[in-house]
């Protein structure tokens, strides 16, 4: 066949196509209000569930791509792997790279050493279509959750869409292939195809709905979990021929409630619920039915806040908005630290242009280019590519310029507040507490010295290491993690000592390791840890806590009733909600459910603040890292003391081994960093403090 007759032959199929393929302004509706609704979620927190938005990405993937092979199929009797991956290259890659670049880049002007190499490799493994899995290994990290967010994080997305795509044609291939030449079922293409996706997507569901339940994290990324979401789009794409022509009134009544059933679910989901199965199947449904109800008919004349303009340029966009909007988020938060209204300006403004300028310039021209480097025959006509690949890169260049270049020249630094006066230690103890040691003295003096520091000391170790590293104790991380812990193991000192001490609750438990063998697990004393991550040690139930937990702490509340250790102590991190009243009632009840125990003590949580690996960066003073023990955890501690001593235990406030008497707390104290993150104490300072918890703990454990 000649080239010509080539050429037609192609032009004839995308005629086809485009006949058999209209534009879906709805489509694009709903395009626009998924990318709005994930912005206003990361930018505001408003609604609540916006992050459904990629839910509804989800359902128009599968819906679109789907119904483009499946056409295919019918139409030439064949799948064009290389036309298939080479459109997908076109839409996908040249905006993915250019924001991953820019990010990265601007992250080593704005970021710390540790955090600028983390999106580093943040960026390796987006582009490698694969930050779903990156983003499940760090989650199932218990402190690298409660670190800061990565500005690549939203790729994980991308991945799932991706490493779906990159085996489901593959399969509708195979699955063609065995029935034309084993079932003589050729001519059923979209028979065969959704009977496979609909077993997928069942499974998918399935598998979605029990991985929710067992670990939560690794559902939310995993692409097995949220296949499902792609499937029903498929299905909708396969069942296509089959949908009823409705009457015009019923087919704008059903797209008003799959409308509804959206709204809804934006503001009744959050992150409270079991998340994706089988919440996420309320977004999904209602965004099939609006796709459904527009199939096969003319565009919905009387859906106007769907299909108008700005809706239809804004779905045109979406992807776009999508990429640059989170690392646009993120960077801006370590520049406006303080998250008042410049921030917030700052940030929508820069979403805005940078969305726009890179779709115009970039995304569009790169997605209609001719991929072709041969060139033209005529001398006075440049190659498709020469031309528009000059402009792209030029246009690409003054993209990536801007996003180095503005963080680099935005003022960063904040000087301590000159208001700030800091007298000496007070001596008069906090409600329940005795006058102050001269080992915690000793603290407090270093506490106000680090308090009115300028610049950043010379620090042991840097404060670089003290974010990316994690030396506990041997042991102490292994024992960590696991569910149900056999009594002659994680014991810390001589196991025929007389008097027993152990150790329960979250990662903040963990965090008092380094100190408590210092004390207990020496002497007459053998430690005990029944600490585990991310699993607080309160009566919280079965909302928001993985099942492991639950067996886990009903394990040693029988190990506490039998054994009646001497000394039970109990360290939990605060809830973010800040709810004094029933963080109260959770401790409470547990402690009472708990009883057994020689002598129980509860110790308060280390004082929240700012994150050290957001808040040490290039250009920023100690005041920028500095955390307070006043208002709501001074609530949650006041809720936390009444608690204990209604259930018999004694309370052990510890603020004055890291904040001064005016509540303020440093990010460093003598030459130690104080804490990894927002919450979790370093290892070396846990055994600088052993003094003076020594100190404070022998007049009640004794």
């Amino acid at each position: 066949m000649s080239s010509r007759s080539t050429a037609l032959s192609r032009s004839n199929t995308d005629l086809r196509e485009r006949k058999r393929k209209p534009f879906r302004a709805d489509v694009q509706g709903l395009r626009a209000i998924a990318v709005v609704a994930v912005v206003l979620d990361h930018l505001l927190g408003w609604p609540a569930g916006g992050f459904v938005g990629v839910d509804i990405f989800f359902v128009i993937s599968g819906f679109l791509i789907t119904g483009h092979l499946i056409r295919t199929y019918e139409t030439t009797g064949r799948i064009s792997f290389r036309d298939f991956y080479v459109k997908r290259i076109k839409r996908i890659l040249p905006a993915a790279t250019l924001v991953l670049l820019a990010t990265v880049v601007a992250g080593f002007f704005v970021f710390n050493q540790i955090r600028a190499r983390e999106t580093l490799v943040d960026g390796i493994w987006s582009m490698l279509f694969a930050a779903n899995w990156r983003q499940t290994a760090i989650g199932t990290d218990y402190f690298a959750a409660t670190g800061p967010i990565s500005p690549l994080q939203h790729y994980w997305s991308l991945a799932v869409e991706e490493q779906f795509y990159f085996v489901w044609p593959w399969l509708m291939l195979i699955l063609f292939i065995i029935s034309t030449r084993v079932f003589r079922a050729g001519n059923k293409p979209r028979l065969v195809a959704g009977v496979a996706m609909l077993l997928l997507t069942a499974g998918s569901f399935a598998w979605s709905v029990w991985e929710t339940a067992n670990s939560p994290t690794v559902a939310y990324f995993s692409t097995f979990s949220r296949a499902w979401e792609l499937g029903i789009g498929a299905l909708l794409a396969i069942a296509a021929p089959l949908l009823p022509q409705l009457a015009a009134g019923v087919r704008l009544a059903l797209a008003w409630a799959g409308l509804t059933g959206i709204a809804i679910s934006m503001f009744v989901i959050d992150a409270s619920v079991a998340f994706p199965a089988p919440s996420a199947a309320l977004p999904v449904l209602a965004t099939a039915l609006v796709i459904a109800v527009g199939t096969n008919a003319e565009p919905h004349r009387l859906l106007t806040p769907l299909t108008n303009p700005v809706m239809g340029y804004l779905g045109n966009i979406s992807y776009s908005i999508y990429l640059w909007h989170f690392p646009i988020i993120i960077i801006g938060g370590s520049l406006f630290p303080d998250h008042g209204i410049t921030y917030f300006l700052v940030t929508a403004v820069a979403i805005s242009l940078f969305s726009v300028f890179a779709y115009h310039l970039v995304e569009d021209p790169l997605r209609k280019m001719k991929w072709s480097f041969k060139r033209s025959r005529s001398r006075n006509q440049p190659s498709t590519l020469s031309a528009s690949f000059k402009f792209t890169a030029l246009a690409a260049l003054a993209v990536l310029t801007a996003a180095l270049v503005v963080p680099a020249v935005l003022p960063t630094k904040v000087e301590p507040s000159s208001a700030l006066v800091i007298g000496a230690p007070d001596t008069a103890a906090p409600e329940g507490e005795n006058a102050n040691g001269p080992e915690v003295s000793q603290l407090q003096e270093q506490i106000v010295s680090a308090l009115s520091a300028s610049q950043w000391p010379e620090l042991s170790p840097t404060m670089e290491v003290a974010i990316s590293e994690n030396p506990e104790p041997a042991g102490v991380n292994e024992c960590g993690t696991a569910v149900i812990t056999e009594t002659d193991q994680c014991v810390w000192g001589d196991p025929s000592a007389p008097k027993t001490a152990m150790i329960v609750g979250d990662s903040i438990a963990v965090a008092w390791m380094p100190a408590l063998i210092g004390i207990y697990g020496e002497g007459d004393w053998q430690l005990v840890m029944r600490a585990h991550y991310g699993c607080p040690f309160t009566d919280r139930g079965t909302d928001g806590i993985e099942a492991g937990c639950v067996k886990h702490k009903a394990a040693v509340v029988s190990e506490i009733q039998a054994n009646a250790p001497d000394l039970l102590i109990v360290a939990n991190n605060y809830p973010d909600s800040g709810n004094a009243i029933s963080w109260g009632n959770e401790v409470s009840a547990m402690l009472s459910s708990a009883a057994g125990a020689t002598r129980t003590i509860v110790l308060a949580s280390v004082p929240h603040g700012a994150d050290v690996a957001e808040c040490y960066r290039p250009g920023s003073a100690p005041s920028d890292c500095t955390a307070s023990s006043r208002g709501w955890y001074q609530e949650l501690t006041y809720a936390e003391r009444r608690a204990s001593e209604a259930a018999g235990a004694t309370y052990l406030e510890t603020r004055s081994m890291f904040c001064a008497s005016n509540g303020e707390c440093p990010s460093f104290i003598g030459a130690t960093p104080v804490k990894m993150d927002a919450v979790h104490m370093t290892p070396w300072y846990a055994k600088k403090i052993i003094p003076a918890l020594k100190e404070l703990l022998e007049p009640i454990s004794t």
